[in-house]
């Protein structure tokens, strides 16, 4: 642990920034004032001012803040540190197992008390599953979580380390409780101590440079599904952006977890990767489609509008074809490994919400479209999208429930049902519409089927039951007529007879124009699979 950086038990550095007043290569001197600091070269372009934590805010406070985390979970200790490495680690390896083991072994007073107590947070989600605790109480995590989000904001103002960040971002996956200032604050922290920079030359550990490589693009898939959630501008651009790409190589843990309700190690790496890989086309799809500049661009073509916005999309969708094709082999809803957690629902209820966020903007652009039947092609895409979001949660199964979840998943799972309203509130057919209503009732059903065993579809339900029963409730009361199509006045649909004058292979060869056609569901998977793409 010598030659660590950004694990060092009594400093925090301070990336120095070529940017910044102050340029340590014009100064030559390795102490840079009289109070413990110095300045730590790592490469012949990169130093860091290493300052120690003594004499920080609430510092001499984290011995006793340590002991009152583990008097909260005593004497479940060492079955939460198994449970969490068992169920979230594989997924979600933010933390290098052998270092954080090997520190806990030698004195937990080695860690920052938020680094512990997230750890039994996230690990007391799957208390219940546990067949050694059942029947013993659970311990009290609202203060757990209250002590968490103490000394965590007290480390991220005072003494921002690697852990700092790695105890936030495990926090955000625990709960969405202020989550854009902490999202906020844990990006500011990390640019801080160089999470944006390229770490491989560096003179530091091999396995710290493949942490720091994990923590980094942890933080950017947060910023880029945070701002997708929020609908504000995201953080980290690419500019200053000096990141390689994560790779499964980077993921040093090899060894499998043989019990059962154990996640997969090597799908999780898998999934870990191509979750980054999501991450990246949608921060692009948040720049390219969604931002301010892009969608003022697409109203001023006015009727034009969706012929510009379908070749914006264009790449997009490939890059979204293409990055399923890598995943459908390994990555199958399909059970591998028998008693096996699995995660993969969650990576592809992401993908779903990526492609939805593409059509969600071609609907709102067809009012001002006079091609008729193109805008049929287009709702008609947009509605397939929403019954492969109902096929995706009514293939979940167990193994998929009980596993990690991502937190993004609650908001992606409110946007398909918001995105099967605006379907419904929007068609001019009444077949159609009544299609539609049949679909948002079996949504909502599998949600209430499913929402026991998966924290994020309760919340997700609880937030769509509004518009569930404004819709669904008062349908059943036979108020169908109190429920005009939305702007049916501004709105420019095909009737009936222009959408049967087109025939289906008319349409799909319109769609490709535009489009190509997608594959939404790698062959081999009919739960997924559709009579037709387009």
């Amino acid at each position: 642990m010598t030659k660590t950086l950004g694990m060092l038990n009594n400093h925090h550095c301070q990336h120095i920034s070529p940017a910044s007043s102050f340029t340590p290569a014009l100064t030559g001197f390795r102490e840079a004032n009289g109070h413990g600091q110095r300045i730590r070269w790592v490469s012949p372009n990169d130093a860091f001012l290493l300052v120690p934590d003594m004499g920080t805010p609430a510092y001499s406070e984290q011995r006793a803040d340590v002991e009152a985390v583990e008097a909260l979970v005593r004497p479940y200790i060492r079955t939460l540190h198994d449970i969490y490495f068992r169920i979230v680690y594989p997924t979600f390896p933010v933390l290098h197992r052998p270092v954080w083991i090997e520190k806990y072994g030698r004195s937990p007073f080695e860690f920052a008390p938020a680094s512990l107590a997230v750890v039994y947070l996230l690990a007391t989600q799957y208390w219940s599953y546990e067949p050694s605790l059942h029947g013993k109480p659970m311990p009290d995590v609202a203060k757990l979580e209250a002590l968490a989000r103490k000394c965590l904001q007290e480390a991220i103002r005072y003494r921002p380390k690697l852990s700092t960040i790695q105890a936030g971002l495990q926090l955000l996956q625990y709960s969405p409780t202020d989550s854009e200032e902490l999202t906020l604050q844990l990006v500011n922290a990390g640019h801080r101590i160089g999470l944006h920079l390229d770490a491989t030359d560096w003179d530091i550990p091999d396995w710290e440079k493949t942490l720091r490589k994990r923590l980094s693009w942890a933080l950017y898939s947060q910023d880029k599904w945070h701002a997708f959630e929020t609908g504000k501008p995201f953080l980290i651009n690419n500019a200053n952006w000096e990141v390689q790409r994560i790779t499964e190589q980077d993921f040093p843990e090899q060894s499998e977890y043989e019990q059962e309700g154990s996640s997969d190690v090597e799908k999780g790496r898998l999934l870990f990767c191509q979750q980054v890989y999501l991450s990246e086309i949608l921060g692009d799809i948040l720049e390219d489609i969604l931002s301010m500049r892009a969608t003022t661009e697409v109203a001023c073509a006015g009727e034009h509008g969706l012929e510009l916005l379908l070749q914006k999309t264009k790449p997009l969708q490939a890059r979204l074809r293409q990055w399923f094709t890598d995943i459908s082999v390994h990555l199958s809803m399909d059970p591998t490994t028998v008693n096996k957690l699995s995660s993969v629902g969650s990576l592809r209820l992401a993908y779903v919400a990526t492609e939805m966020s593409l059509h969600r903007q071609i609907l709102l652009t067809l009012p001002n479209c006079i091609d008729g039947p193109l805008t049929e092609v287009c709702r008609k895409s947009a509605g397939e999208r929403f019954q492969f979001a109902i096929n995706l949660v009514e293939s979940l199964k167990p193994n998929h429930l009980v596993s990690f979840w991502y937190s993004m998943t609650a908001h992606n799972l409110v946007l398909a049902g918001e995105f099967g309203c605006y379907l419904y509130l929007t068609e001019t057919r009444f077949e159609q519409r009544q299609l539609y209503l049949s679909q948002l009732r079996q949504y909502r059903w599998l949600l209430t089927m499913n929402n026991s065993g998966s924290a994020y579809i309760r919340q997700a339900l609880n937030s769509l039951e509004v518009h569930f029963r404004y819709l669904l409730d008062s349908q059943n009361r036979g108020d169908d007529d109190t429920f005009p199509v939305v702007n049916s006045d501004q709105v420019v649909y095909p009737s009936g007879d222009d959408t049967v004058a087109v025939g289906e292979d008319e349409l799909c060869s319109t769609w490709d124009d535009w489009m190509h056609e997608s594959t939404f569901m790698a062959p081999g998977e009919p739960e997924w699979s559709s009579p037709r793409h387009v």
